[in-house]
């Protein structure tokens, strides 16, 4: 689903955690804690980054982050991937633009391996990076599995490759 602001994003985020029980990924608490700071406004309906830092001492890493299908805030790549602003909002608008070829072939209790394997070997031919092509691979079977599945963590094979 794409929302047309970070405050709707916001608000569905609001909405799908108080409904699972989770916590609230805006929390102000939480985000005066891990230091965290949104940067610029919603990129393709879905995508934004953040910034954190625990303390004066460390650098500002940033992480680009995404809507999931029901709202849940999740991150594309690894956490704090990105050493400056442009080089993950630059990533995050190279995905709103390949998002649009992604396939979408669910299979019965979310997406498989060999799936996954098949379209990174896809996009990677269609001339994608390889980083990029994983990345997208795997957003699309994680909010492909979460249309179909509500409730619940993330199948292992689903959980730990980011980016």
């Amino acid at each position: 689903m794409k929302y047309k602001s970070l405050t709707a994003g916001k608000l569905a985020n609001r909405r799908a955690t108080k409904a699972a029980g989770r916590a609230y990924w805006f929390e102000p608490g939480a985000m005066r804690f891990f230091n965290t700071r949104i940067h610029g406004a919603l990129i393709g309906g879905r995508y934004f980054v953040t910034s954190e830092r625990m303390d004066e001492r460390f650098p500002w890493k940033y992480t680009v982050r995404m809507f999931d299908e029901r709202g849940f805030v999740e991150d594309v790549g690894e956490f704090q991937q990105y050493s400056t602003k442009d080089s993950a909002v630059s990533f995050a608008r190279k995905l709103t633009k390949m998002e649009k070829d992604v396939p979408d072939n669910p299979v019965k209790g979310g997406f498989s391996k060999e799936i996954i394997a098949k379209n990174i070997k896809l996009l990677v031919r269609e001339g994608r990076e390889q980083k990029q092509a994983v990345a997208i691979a795997y957003a699309s079977a994680r909010a492909s599995w979460r249309r179909r599945n509500t409730r619940g963590a993330f199948p292992r094979h689903l959980r730990g490759k980011r980016c």
